[in-house]
């Protein structure tokens, strides 16, 4: 018993040892189960060189799909199967179908026997010889062509679009090839409104349609097939639908695609907000550039949230930009701007109530919202003036007053109210002998174009700067110099002409000498005989008489000529004459001298004095 027992252990310890032995050496093949089957495609009618097209090899050994480009060959590919008696075991090889083509041919050569023979294009089970040679490979050549079908592509205007005419710009792509993530046809078409391409043939299957053009958005897509029975309304993504294209080799039943495009719409509206100042109520014009059409200033009455809303007639293209310009409201100021809802503008838009934004697809509400603006206390000071001088000026039309203090320091009034945004103008009643050198704001206001006008002495002012706090105060600063008096160029007297007299001849006498003629000055000498001539008169100049008639200082209280003028007449034989100024000043002494050119014959204006002159001596020249 013990020897069976001993015997029946070696038999089993045999049979565990043999097990892992059998399975390691399961995955040696017979070479004679092995050969080669390599694959070509040739590009037929319609496909293009490099197309690339995939293939799945179940048997083969290695990656079972392969990827062949038109014009071109797969490696060997070693494949596995149970071989004949004669050495040949058969593999599958099937194409990837897609709807854009189909075979048109299959040849196969067995390089183990040299013979190519063409089998039909539905064939997808070849032979190929054992043995593991690439020398006997089979070669299989699958020739591809284009299936095509029709699409046609036409444009109509939404309801209440605003579109009437236009061309429209369209891209096709059909035949996508997921190997190379590309389409086999790309074209790009432009189709007019209320009308259609021509049949296009593209390769069948899905096809991409894409409206391509700006400045209208798409409303619906509708497409027709089976000659119009069929009608279906494909989704729009990215401005494109896809849509299916039978294959066919007329348009009869071709794939008809309409686009329905609308021009987008704006809507202004205001709303009248409340704050601790109170309510806004009033009514805001607006104008607006970016939409075809408008080119009058749009008007909005204010009212609560969410306000009254004016519907501007007029196309806005979507993607376009529009600008709205709230023109300024004195008193408020445009708290907030939002299209569609969302926030829009910045502190600095706000503030002069503009914004611009890109109009979206369809309608563009936008709206205003203004509140009460608090007031401006506006502050007015004097610098550089004489000291213990009362300076005169008018603040929109009111007399204000500045009393200089003793030490010459700038003194300023006390703040005076306005409204936000208003215009403030100050004028000064300048001193005589000084002029406005400067003018500054510090504070809670802005100068508008061609403000200050120191040459005039005044200057406009716009009061309030955007959401500034009511402490804020605007000071204006006005600070004075000497008058300057430009030079006077003096006209040049013109000198007179004389006035030639013609000679007269007269009777000739031979060796004497007539008694009306004289060799010298007023006659002529001859040889031997000298003419008688009528003596030429000598141009006689009379003396220039000038005399001063008066001379006194003229005032003018308004206008250009505002200040103190010097005037003179004088009485003479000579349109102009020359005179000498000088001026005295207030100690008696001369401070300046001049010299004008001045007319006779009537009082004349010659120049401004300023209030450093007392008096001065005026007197002719000698020409």
């Amino acid at each position: 018993m013990r020897k069976l027992v001993v015997l029946i252990g070696v038999i089993v310890g045999a049979a565990l040892w043999a097990v892992p032995a059998f399975a390691a050496n399961k995955a040696v093949v017979d070479p004679a189960g092995l050969g080669y089957i390599e694959i070509c495609k040739t590009a037929g009618t319609g496909i293009a060189s490099g197309t690339l097209f995939g293939f799945s090899v179940p048997a083969a050994t290695g990656a079972t799909s392969v990827t062949v480009a038109a014009g071109q060959c797969s490696s060997p590919i070693q494949v596995a199967g149970r071989p004949a008696a004669d050495g040949t075991f058969t593999t599958s090889v099937t194409e990837t179908p897609a709807s854009w083509f189909a075979i048109s041919g299959i040849s196969v050569t067995t390089n183990y026997n040299g013979a190519t023979t063409s089998v039909p294009t539905n064939t997808t089970s070849y032979t190929v010889m054992g043995g593991n040679a690439i020398a006997n490979e089979t070669r299989v050549t699958i020739t591809n062509t284009l299936v095509t079908g029709f699409v046609e592509v036409c444009k109509s205007p939404a309801p209440n679009s605003g579109l009437t005419s236009g061309q429209f710009s369209f891209r096709v792509q059909a035949g996508f090839n997921s190997l190379s993530s590309t389409y086999t046809s790309d074209q790009t078409i432009n189709v007019g409104l209320n009308q259609c391409s021509a049949p296009l043939a593209v390769p069948a299957g899905n096809v991409l349609v894409t409206e391509t053009g700006t400045g209208v958005f798409i409303t619906d897509v509708t497409s027709t097939t089976d000659g119009g029975v069929t009608t279906a309304h494909p989704a729009v993504t990215n401005d494109g639908v896809t849509v299916g294209v039978a294959a066919s080799t007329t348009a009869g039943t071709e794939t008809r695609v309409t686009f329905f495009d609308a021009l987008s719409s704006l809507k202004i509206c205001k709303i009248g907000g409340t704050n601790p100042l109170g309510t806004f109520t009033g009514t805001s014009s607006f104008t607006v550039t970016g939409v075809s059409g408008v080119t009058a200033p749009v008007t909005v009455a204010a009212a609560a949230a969410p306000g009254n809303c004016i519907q501007v007639s007029g196309a806005v293209a979507p993607g376009s930009t529009v600008t709205i310009a709230e023109a300024p409201t004195v008193g408020t100021w445009v708290s907030g701007v939002n299209l569609n809802g969302t926030a829009i503008g910045t502190s600095a838009s706000l503030a002069v109530g503009t914004v611009s934004f890109t109009a979206v697809d369809g309608a563009n509400v936008v709206t205003f919202t203004n509140e009460l603006a608090p007031t401006v206390p506006l502050k007015l000071c004097k610098a550089a003036g004489a000291a213990g001088s009362t300076v005169s000026f008018t603040i929109n039309g009111t007399p204000a007053s500045i009393v200089i203090p003793s030490d010459g320091s700038t003194a300023c009034t006390q703040p005076t109210s306005f409204a936000y945004g208003s215009a403030v103008t100050i004028t000064e009643s300048v001193p005589a002998g000084s002029a406005v050198a400067g003018v500054t704001i510090d504070g809670n206001a802005t100068f508008p174009a061609g403000s200050p006008n120191t040459a005039g002495g005044t200057a406009t002012v716009m009061v309030g700067t955007y959401a500034a706090s009511p402490q804020n105060i605007a000071v204006i600063t006005f600070r004075n110099g000497p008058a300057v008096t430009p030079p006077v160029t003096p006209t040049p007297t013109p000198t007179p002409t004389p006035t030639p007299v013609a000679a007269t001849s007269g009777s000739s006498t031979s060796g004497a000498t007539s008694p009306s003629s004289t060799t010298g000055a007023g006659g002529v000498a001859g040889t031997g005989s000298t003419s008688s001539l009528t003596k030429t008169p000598s141009v006689v100049k009379s003396p220039i008489a000038v005399k001063l008639v008066t001379a006194r200082f003229v005032s003018f209280a308004h206008g250009a000529l505002k200040g103190r003028w010097l005037g003179v007449q004088l009485k003479g034989n000579t349109p102009t004459t020359k005179i000498k100024i000088l001026l005295v000043g207030r100690t008696g002494n001369v401070i300046g001298t001049l010299t004008r050119t001045v007319k006779t014959g009537q009082f004349v204006r010659v120049m401004k004095v300023g209030a450093s002159v007392r008096s001065v001596k005026v007197s002719p020249l000698k020409l």
